[in-house]
């Protein structure tokens, strides 16, 4: 059986993207070289991106969003190219093989589940498409995913943040950790129990909220 991460399609998918990174990453590697390699300019007080590393990567972002690659990966019902997960994987691997580790910019080339555009995204009210979803896809802004527990982990049927809801919307209480993007975001998925005796009996209970 034929996968999608070995056809003729694939590999122009991961040439397209190697050609992309060659042509405009690298060039804006070596012109911000001091900024990349010096890590008192890398990063800021706090230990996070600073602001100049941080505009960086949403302008790799966004360039390879107007170029066709950010979203190749994502799903077709959210404007993506539809090839799925395990060719990004593919592509990851390749991008790795290539340019090695310690690097930061190649990787931005495509969006990745935590803070990019995702199947999650399938999800979104028609309110939240009109507001959010045009940005995403486009790299202007990113997401977060708040999932993980200091006391369940990634496990979601054992979290203990609640979410109630009250006159306007919902108050959520509850402690996350390991938000993977958390410091840049500008919308955070946040996932809290709404029925807790669906939760208990592992049939649904969890919901998403941006």
């Amino acid at each position: 059986m034929q996968t999608v991460e070995n056809t003729p399609m694939m590999h122009e998918a991961v040439d397209g993207i190697m050609r992309f990174v060659d042509g405009f990453v690298l060039p804006l590697e070596a012109e911000n070289q001091q900024l990349l390699e010096n890590s008192t300019l890398l990063y800021d007080e706090r230990g996070g991106y600073s602001p100049a590393v941080v505009e960086l990567i949403k302008r790799v972002r966004m360039t390879s969003s107007d170029a066709g690659y950010y979203t190749m990966f994502c799903p077709e019902e959210i404007g993506g190219g539809g090839l799925g997960s395990v060719p990004m994987v593919s592509a990851y691997e390749a991008l790795y093989h290539r340019y090695g580790p310690g690097r930061l910019l190649p990787y931005e080339v495509l969006a990745h589940w935590t803070c990019g555009p995702s199947f999650l995204c399938n999800y979104m009210s028609d309110s939240l498409r009109e507001s959010l979803l045009d940005g995403l896809v486009a790299g202007r802004v990113s997401m977060c995913f708040a999932m993980s527990e200091p006391d369940a982990g990634s496990d979601a049927w054992a979290m203990s943040t609640r979410a109630k809801p009250v006159a306007g919307g919902y108050l959520i209480n509850g402690t996350k950790q390991w938000i993977s993007n958390s410091p840049y975001a500008d919308y955070a998925f946040v996932f809290a129990v709404t029925d807790h005796e669906l939760r208990l009996a592992r049939k649904g209970g969890v919901s998403c909220f941006v």
